[in-house]
């Protein structure tokens, strides 16, 4: 007689269970670097061209009218700071003459 072979084998569900937690692993990380990418990205980016991407959504209907307003406010005060920060800034006077000396005593400078 043979020796019957089971149609289900356990060993095979611990290998798929394997493969598959390994692929949702691997998923997990390469989207938490993808956002982490983005978030920096858009950290780097200027204020105009952030305002300019909710603009576009405001436009679309992904916004709200309240949303974009708030928004708005909040990266033109970013705008205003950015601006204040690379303002030139005036030069410096140059250091004063020390005082004349006082004619009636060369020692002493005047005060």
């Amino acid at each position: 007689m043979m020796a019957r072979v089971p149609a289900w084998d356990p060993q095979l569900l611990w290998y798929t269970v394997a493969m598959v937690g390994s692929l949702l692993v691997g998923a997990a990380i390469v989207a938490l670097v993808d956002r982490w990418r983005k978030k920096r990205l858009l950290r780097e980016s200027e204020p105009a061209d952030q305002l300019a991407r909710y603009t576009a959504l405001h436009e679309k209907g992904d916004l709200s009218s309240e949303e974009y307003e708030r928004i708005r406010k909040l990266f033109k005060s970013r705008m205003v700071q950015k601006l204040a920060a690379q303002e030139p800034k005036p030069p410096q006077s140059e250091p004063s003459a020390p005082p004349a000396a006082d004619p009636e005593n060369p020692q002493n400078p005047a005060n």
